[in-house]
């Protein structure tokens, strides 16, 4: 298997907030309306994307890795990226991403299975940690 750098995969862009102390970033950022208009919001980060923009750049990527032909792939992402690779592999909307969140922890394993037979795509395990024991 020969790894396939794939740009779309990468973490939310927060422009300006990119590396700045925690603080800084606080003291900017405009966490999205419970109400109304979530997926276009500015967050208040200069050159940040918005979740829509995010969302649209990870279906893309996702778009590429199932073109693949291989019966089983491995997609290495960020946290917050994985929301959208687990809401494309499910067929969920762009549009019904507003409110979505697939919370996993860092290093963790999420495998996601396609049934030949029925073809449904199912979430077999989620952020599982067990090969991180004992270490």
């Amino acid at each position: 298997m020969t790894p396939v750098l794939l740009p779309g995969l990468r973490e939310k862009s927060y422009g300006e907030g990119g590396g700045m102390p925690d603080a800084w970033f606080r003291e900017r950022f405009a966490p999205p309306p419970a109400e109304g208009e979530r997926l276009e919001h500015d967050e208040g980060l200069p050159g940040g994307e918005t979740k829509a923009t995010w969302a649209r750049r990870v279906y893309a990527a996702m778009d590429q890795v199932a073109t693949d032909p291989s019966s089983t792939k491995v997609v290495v992402t960020h946290g917050g990226s994985i929301t959208f690779v687990i809401a494309h592999w499910i067929g969920m909307p762009l549009d019904s991403l507003s409110r979505a969140s697939f919370r996993v922890p860092s290093g963790s394993i999420t495998h996601l299975q396609r049934d030949d037979y029925f073809h449904n795509r199912a979430v077999v395990s989620l952020g599982d940690t067990a090969h991180l024991r004992g270490r």
